[in-house]
């Protein structure tokens, strides 16, 4: 799905997430080891070292509806800002397109998506996905 939409695809995960980094190297996917010293010093160190714009960033903790990203993602290269963060029910989800490093920003409305912190948010999630026929923590064709 991603493939489709970005030249390339880069997880990065702290020591704390070495399964994620295993299925990911599994799945072909580059993977990059950062600090674990919290979302925004490891983003800032990434957005240093990867120079690659438009730089899409999502945290491993979202959900997305089907369709969402290419929809999202098709808005979010034709706005002017060096940084479009997609937010839902008024909070950030952690999923941002980065077009510079400068410091003009813009919010844009995401309802598809869902920042997944609490075990409502889970909980929610699980029955989205139980409804489209897709098992919650587990991959399509697993």
């Amino acid at each position: 799905l991603l493939r489709s939409i970005c030249r390339s695809i880069i997880v990065a995960v702290s020591p704390h997430a070495r399964h994620t980094a295993l299925e990911a190297k599994r799945l072909g996917v580059e993977v990059v080891e950062t600090s674990g010293s919290g979302y925004v010093e490891d983003l800032s160190l990434l957005l240093r070292v990867i120079r690659l714009r438009p730089l899409l960033v999502a945290p491993g903790d979202l959900y997305a509806e089907e369709g969402c990203l290419e929809r999202l993602v098709g808005e979010a290269v034709r706005v002017d800002a060096d940084v479009v963060t997609f937010v839902s029910r008024g909070g950030p989800t952690g999923l941002s397109l980065f077009h510079g490093s400068g410091g003009t920003w813009v919010d844009v409305e995401a309802a598809c998506v869902t920042d997944v912190d609490t075990w409502l948010d889970y909980r929610r999630v699980a029955e989205r996905c139980s409804r489209g026929g897709m098992e919650a923590g587990r991959l399509p064709g697993r």
